[in-house]
């Protein structure tokens, strides 16, 4: 199984392109999907999804064009956006047929896919209570459950850690990475440890471009040696935000350590530190104006 997504372009109005001349290849496990507000992502996922059609190139599913045809993808997908509704009064088990019913899933198969979800999900206690009283995280669990009734090839799921406490997130990112074996999974977030957690590949966009297309120790090597804790005074802090990438400030009592981005030694005083993913993502978006380096 392979989605093959080839120069899409997708244009608003005369001249705001939200994506440009973007492709990738995805296969099997989590691809992660990481860019500042307004960069595209959400625009991807719509155009994967077929919400949206978009203005040049295509979305190809195992060879053929999921525009063109998109009853061939519709029984192999499952999609959790980032606002997802739900009909607070009704129970978890009457809330998923009413979406199996929407999907045209036959309901022998579908009371017993719900069961099997109910129990996956950890939602048996809480099945026949209403979903308005459900914990933000329970309906996290709805949510994804209403993307698996089909059980999809593909899997698409926008932002779904936020609002979770920090319990929840870990197993809401241990139900991806379980889910992700034997299927596409996409997950878009501004989260990125959630991202270290989960996903096998990670895919950077900015203003609409492809930055970045790697492994995460691919993109970690990208900024070996080049993180730093410097500790500074409130008085040069200013200079070197304008001067560096900073990724993180903290005030403590020998002064404020500030971590630094950069492809020499900072500052005489600068320390070496090891990379993280979000010091990756920072160095790649801001390099060369987000562009590919």
């Amino acid at each position: 199984m392979q989605l093959s997504i080839k120069n899409i372009s997708k244009k608003y109005g005369k001249d705001s392109w939200a994506l440009k001349n973007f492709s990738i290849e995805l296969e099997n496990g989590v691809l992660g999907l990481l860019g500042p507000n307004g960069a595209g992502k959400s625009t991807l996922m719509k155009i994967i999804t077929t919400i949206t059609k978009p203005t040049e190139g295509k979305v190809l599913w195992n060879g053929v064009d999921i525009h063109e045809k998109p009853e061939l993808i519709t029984n192999c997908l499952g999609y959790l956006p980032q606002d997802f509704g739900v009909y607070p009064n009704l129970n978890a088990i009457d809330f998923l047929r009413y979406i199996a019913a929407v999907k045209g899933m036959d309901m022998k198969i579908a009371l017993r896919r719900i069961g099997e979800l109910i129990d996956i999900l950890n939602l048996t206690d809480v099945a026949k209570k209403s979903i308005g009283s459900y914990s933000g995280g329970m309906k996290q669990r709805i949510g994804i459950a209403q993307a698996l009734l089909n059980d999809p090839s593909i899997l698409v799921v926008d932002e779904p850690t936020v609002g979770l406490d920090p319990e929840e997130r870990v197993r809401f990112r241990n139900l991806i990475s379980d889910l992700s074996g034997e299927r596409i999974v996409i997950l878009s977030t501004h989260i990125v440890s959630d991202l270290e957690a989960t996903a096998s590949d990670i895919v950077i966009i900015n203003k609409g471009s492809l930055v970045s297309n790697c492994s995460i120790d691919q993109l970690l090597n990208r900024v070996e040696n080049m993180v730093w804790d410097c500790v500074v005074q409130e008085d040069e802090l200013i200079d070197i935000r304008n001067r560096f990438i900073i990724s993180s400030t903290i005030r403590r009592n020998d002064g404020i350590h500030t971590r630094i981005i950069s492809k020499s030694k900072p500052l005489e005083k600068s320390k070496n530190i090891l990379a993280t993913l979000e010091d990756a993502y920072l160095y790649q978006v801001n390099s060369n104006g987000g562009r590919l380096v």
